[in-house]
């Protein structure tokens, strides 16, 4: 596991309002430029997660303490969003 960092909250955590980051998928197609909108994503997808329990996303490592909690990050690459409460 490769472990992408931590951050240390003082307080209480919720939940997590929102949670999303782009997957690659594994199917090759070929690019074709659209005459009328901005395209070329078509091999990525967007999971997404909304108002879960902190220790249910995916990726992210849940630890807490008696005055802090951590979150771990394992696979959370550039461009994902995380929201808590």
């Amino acid at each position: 596991m490769l472990l992408v960092g931590s951050i240390y909250i003082l307080g209480q955590l919720d939940q997590v309002l929102l949670s999303a980051r782009l997957v690659e998928g594994s199917a090759h197609k070929e690019f074709i430029q659209h005459s009328d909108f901005l395209n070329g994503l078509g091999l990525y997808t967007v999971h997404l997660q909304q108002h879960t329990e902190i220790g249910s996303v995916d990726g992210i490592t849940w630890f807490a303490g008696d005055s802090d909690q951590c979150l771990e990050f394992s696979n959370f690459p550039p461009g994902s969003v995380l929201i808590i409460k």
